[in-house]
């Protein structure tokens, strides 16, 4: 399976944006005040803390992914 497009929510934007683009490296992709989007591969990975109900928790791997 091929995922093109995902977004998750978060109530945490800036840990979320550090952690994804200082620690995995991924490169950033678009941003603004409450998301951010990465590239994985050959998918896009997006954070947003708009409208975040209780405290979303996700749990996902990646077997490798190449920068685009």
């Amino acid at each position: 399976m091929e995922i093109k497009r995902a977004t998750l929510k978060t109530k945490d934007i800036k840990s979320m944006k550090h952690f994804y683009t200082e620690i995995l490296g991924m490169s950033l992709t678009k941003e603004n005040k409450e998301s951010f989007q990465v590239s994985a591969g050959s998918s896009l990975l997006k954070f947003t803390s708009s409208n975040v109900a209780g405290k979303p928790y996700y749990h996902f791997a990646f077997d490798s992914f190449k920068q685009i």
